[in-house]
């Protein structure tokens, strides 16, 4: 993030300072450390309800390859969905198998379904399973 790269800059030029800016800077580092914790306690509990409901819909049409869906976030600190391994591995869209986005697709198009229920909504169901790589059930 940002804050990592100004404290790693911050860092380099406190080594040259007198010790009291150097114990100002380590409380700075502290109070920015603390506030990027909880900015991410903040956003994991709440992330959109649709996008956990999709999560689950991806770890069932993955056969569990995936425990779902996360949000993540770039350089410029701009939301981007991540699949999540079970091991808690952050996967990006780009970085699946054609099979796993058109899982990811269809699961994003189920839970938008699911939570507009009762409203005129239109399914495109156009070739998401074309290169899907869902086992044959047992």
């Amino acid at each position: 993030m940002a804050a990592t790269r100004r404290a790693r800059r911050a860092s380099a030029w406190s080594a040259r300072r007198p010790p009291r800016h150097r114990r100002a800077l380590a409380l700075r580092q502290g109070a920015a450390k603390l506030a990027e914790r909880v900015v991410e306690r903040h956003r994991a509990a709440a992330q959109d309800p649709l996008i956990a409901r999709a999560g689950e819909f991806f770890q069932i049409a993955t056969g569990d390859s995936f425990s779902g869906l996360a949000t993540d976030y770039d350089d410029a600190d701009r939301p981007t969905l991540v699949a999540a391994r079970a091991d808690g591995r952050k996967v990006k869209v780009e970085a699946l198998s054609e099979g796993a986005r058109d899982q990811l697709f269809l699961s994003l198009r189920l839970a938008l379904l699911e939570r507009r229920a009762g409203e005129p909504l239109p399914f495109i169901g156009d070739d998401i399973l074309a290169s899907s790589t869902m086992r044959a059930p047992r």
